[in-house]
């Protein structure tokens, strides 16, 4: 079961299935369709974050540690920063009993269709 953890006004929801946008995302980006160089998104601004988690364990781990994200509403688009927001959960993940979880489970898949000058960073994690 995929678990989507999405804050919208300050609440909380959970869906047990992926969007539309979340599967033409990960078709795009498996297709090689979409460019992520960072050049082209430093004017962008961070809009949004989202989850989508495969286990509901780490779903609560990430959920309960959420305001330490490296990744805030209104930044620039920063590649270091997914790079270190997705080392942090990695081991904060295994901290918490999921010795073998990979970072390489995480993936950032960024969307820049949402508004002009804005971006979505859905944060997809997979495993148990």
């Amino acid at each position: 079961m995929l678990y989507t953890i999405q804050k919208t006004n300050q609440k909380r929801i959970i869906m047990e299935k992926l969007t539309v946008s979340a599967l033409a995302a990960l078709v795009l980006l498996a297709t090689g369709c979409v460019s992520t160089k960072e050049s082209s998104m430093k004017a962008y601004r961070l809009k949004e974050i989202t989850y989508q988690i495969q286990s509901p364990q780490i779903a609560r781990v990430v959920e309960q540690t959420e305001q330490r994200s490296l990744l805030k509403k209104g930044q620039k688009y920063d590649q270091n920063k997914l790079a270190k927001e997705r080392e942090r959960i990695a081991k904060l993940v295994r901290q918490k009993g999921f010795n073998d979880f990979d970072k390489k489970s995480i993936t950032f898949l960024v969307d820049t269709t949402v508004a002009h000058r804005e971006f979505t960073i859905q944060t997809v994690i997979e495993g148990n």
